[in-house]
């Protein structure tokens, strides 16, 4: 299950950040299972986990789960590549899309 680790930028946030984030831009709550991304298209933002969990699909497995506080995607989102895989929202989850000019003011806290 850690393999895809490896493929997917990632990194925890600190709960202040992530609660100054949530406040400041537009959350997206998701009160069902629901795909976000899927294999073959590029992130149009990183994604900030604030509630809930964010799956990494493969094969139509759960290969990664993701939580909250947790900042994904940036890279593959910075570099414009392509995912080789499907990203699917859990039940009950709540995100937030980071642009470029947030990025880097998430990554250095």
């Amino acid at each position: 299950m850690a393999s895809l680790k490896k493929y997917i930028s990632t990194k925890k946030i600190d709960l202040k950040k992530v609660e100054e984030y949530a406040s400041s831009f537009k959350n997206y709550f998701f009160p069902a299972d629901s795909k976000l991304l899927y294999e073959g298209q590029k992130p149009i933002a990183a994604i900030l986990i604030i509630n809930g969990a964010v799956k990494v699909i493969k094969d139509k497995k759960t290969k990664v789960r993701f939580c909250s506080n947790t900042l994904i995607l940036f890279e593959e989102f910075a570099n414009q590549e392509e995912l080789h895989f499907d990203i699917e929202v859990s039940t009950s989850t709540t995100v937030c899309w980071i642009d470029k000019e947030n990025i880097n003011e998430l990554l250095s806290a």
